[in-house]
């Protein structure tokens, strides 16, 4: 086990000496950065209300056709409505029909010699928030490989990426004399999974390498990338800043507690 941590550690990372590190392979964290994605968007939302989801798509590798599968729960969610929002002229848009069906099924189909290739929001998802519902409701996005390819009809490979509505307030009360007032204020973002960069639900090299790729955009005088909830997760040792450091610390923390199965508290990482 030793063994196989010292050369993934030896792959991935670098002495450092004089403050100065080199913590991942360049083009590894460009693959991570560039890599094909369907995504969800994140919102906030009380409970009655009603939240619209985007689902998108970023580094588009071309395809002809492109099928999903979207989950979530339906405690505390209802789907409303469903619009097409791809700009793929001439492409069919079929969606699962039953709303109330789990998981939701979307499907982009033609019968074009080539490939689209545009990024941005394929379709926009409506849904109510049940009225007792709170916590965090997940939007699962599945790929269906077998309808997902491209025009040659080789498969069209993309990762996938969940969304999430937070759901609740904070609601003080305020009383006079004569009225009582209540109001709720803005909730505020739950505390992401430390070094969870891409919100997989676990620590791993792909965080790592996301952090890295973020923190060169920053130095580049480029936006990090990141969303607040993933800039916050990458942020693992809680200074308020991304930093190499950061990266190789979510690197260390996946390898001793992964490949090592060694338990080891952020602290020590990072101490």
């Amino acid at each position: 086990m030793n063994h196989t941590r010292n050369l993934l550690l030896a792959g991935l990372l670098s002495i450092c000496t004089a403050g100065a590190c080199i913590l991942l392979h360049p083009s590894a964290a460009a693959t991570a950065a560039d890599a094909p994605t369907v995504s969800a968007s994140e919102h906030w939302a009380q409970p009655g209300e009603t939240v619209t989801v985007e689902i998108a798509v970023a580094h588009n590798p071309g395809m002809a056709a492109l099928s999903l599968n979207i989950a979530y729960d339906k405690q505390k969610l209802t789907l409303l409505d469903v619009k097409n929002q791809a700009s793929w002229n001439g492409a069919e848009f079929l969606s699962g029909g039953d709303k109330s069906a789990t998981p939701y099924t979307l499907n982009w189909d033609s019968d074009a010699a080539a490939d689209y290739t545009a990024d941005g929001v394929l379709a926009a998802l409506t849904f109510a928030v049940s009225a007792n519902a709170s916590g965090d409701a997940s939007i699962g996005v599945a790929l269906n490989q077998e309808s997902t390819f491209h025009a040659d009809f080789s498969d069209a490979k993309l990762d996938t990426q969940n969304g999430v509505i937070h759901i609740g307030a904070v609601t003080t009360t305020a009383v006079t004399e004569t009225t009582a007032v209540t109001t709720a204020t803005e909730p505020q973002p739950p505390a992401p999974l430390r070094g969870d960069t891409d919100s997989s639900g676990a620590v791993d090299v792909i965080d790592a390498q996301l952090a890295l790729a973020a923190y060169a955009e920053l130095m580049a005088g480029n936006p990090s990338g990141l969303s607040d909830t993933a800039f916050r997760a990458a942020d693992v040792d809680l200074n308020g800043e991304l930093s190499a450091p950061d990266a190789q610390f979510i690197l260390l923390y996946y390898t001793e507690n992964t490949i090592a199965m060694t338990p080891t508290a952020w602290e020590e990482i990072i101490r």
